[in-house]
């Protein structure tokens, strides 16, 4: 019994320690690091997962706007708890630094970090997501990743008017939760 514990509790170590960049914010000494900082990872997970769907650009390219978030994950049993920063992009250009924390409950154990990159299909949807940001939405996961090894249940959805693009970075999780998920803009660095 204690071997199968033991992996679900490291994984929970590892991406806890690791994960704490979405607690605490982006990596910067000043306000024009930190914004270059999520800037430069909006920008790498776009290309990432362009190659996976060589359609993707087309889709930000005719959207009314897309976001970025750097999220972590956190499942203890019936708890769940997520954190994340990012940056809205508006088809003109501008930028909306925002950050997240969600809660849930649920079954489950595991921990993950996770970029997620959102499009927005219709302005008014947008504007909603900047002005409300609220998320609530029931969740099944059952996936692993560590280094460059990853199994996983999902990577997209569409809701709203929105597509999700999800990308594991590290951690493992086998949830079942209902998850709300609370976006507000970030003063620091707005």
């Amino acid at each position: 019994m204690r071997q199968t514990l033991l992996l679900p509790l490291l994984l929970i170590l590892l991406a806890s320690l690791t994960g704490c960049r979405a607690i605490f914010g982006p990596d910067g000494a000043t306000v024009a690091e930190r914004r270059a900082n999520v800037l430069r990872q909006r920008d790498e997970l776009i290309a990432a997962l362009s190659v996976r769907r060589p359609k993707l650009a087309e889709e930000v390219h005719a959207a009314a706007g897309y976001a970025y978030f750097a999220k972590s994950n956190l499942q203890l049993f019936i708890f769940s708890s997520e954190n994340a920063y990012g940056v809205v992009t508006e088809a003109d250009g501008s930028t909306t630094f925002m950050r997240m924390y969600g809660s849930g409950a649920g079954f489950g154990v595991g921990a993950h970090n996770f970029r997620v990159l959102m499009i927005f299909r219709t302005r008014k949807v947008l504007d909603d997501f900047i002005a409300h940001g609220m998320d609530i939405r029931g969740t099944a996961t059952a996936g692993v990743k560590l280094g460059d090894l990853e199994a996983s249940s999902s990577n997209a959805e569409s809701l709203q008017d929105i597509d999700v693009y999800q990308l594991t970075e590290l951690g493992g999780a086998f949830q079942v939760t209902l998850q709300a998920n609370k976006f507000w803009i970030d003063s620091n660095l707005n």
